[in-house]
């Protein structure tokens, strides 16, 4: 399965929320994302899957634009910082998924309206396992 195949199928499913979990959400589209950074994706294959993310957010979420801006840097960041980690590209991209998730929501601006740093926290750990999954499950040639 290509990387534009899986992103697309993960912003659909996020959209109608099939994977939610008492009320928490996975950041499919997110997870994704930092699963082929650290899987290696060429930077070029990186800016069409964003563009593709940008195209169904703004034709089917236009409320989502704040958050594909910080989805956007985010991701960037990690695409920068991941080669000044670990070395270890799961526990690097399990760790980035935990902590990009806070970045994500503080580039979101949902500090301001009193987003729940526990419901953020339980995110993270949902996922997390999304992305421990993901890894375990696609081959390394899919990246």
């Amino acid at each position: 399965m290509t990387a534009f195949t899986l992103t697309v199928i993960f912003f659909l499913l996020q959209q109608f929320r099939l994977f939610s979990f008492f009320g928490i959400n996975p950041n499919l589209v997110f997870v994704a994302l930092l699963f082929f950074v650290f899987r290696g994706i060429l930077m070029r294959h990186l800016i069409i899957l964003l563009a593709v993310i940008g195209v169904l957010a703004a034709a089917f979420v236009p409320v989502w634009i704040l958050h594909f801006a910080a989805l956007f840097i985010t991701v960037f960041v990690f695409k920068f910082i991941k080669d000044f980690m670990t070395g270890s590209r799961m526990l690097d991209l399990l760790v980035g998924i935990f902590l990009g998730t806070f970045v994500f929501y503080f580039l979101a601006g949902f500090f301001e309206f009193g987003f729940p740093l526990a419901l953020m926290f339980k995110e993270a750990v949902y996922n997390v396992l999304v992305g421990a999954i993901i890894w375990l499950i696609l081959p390394e040639k899919n990246a």
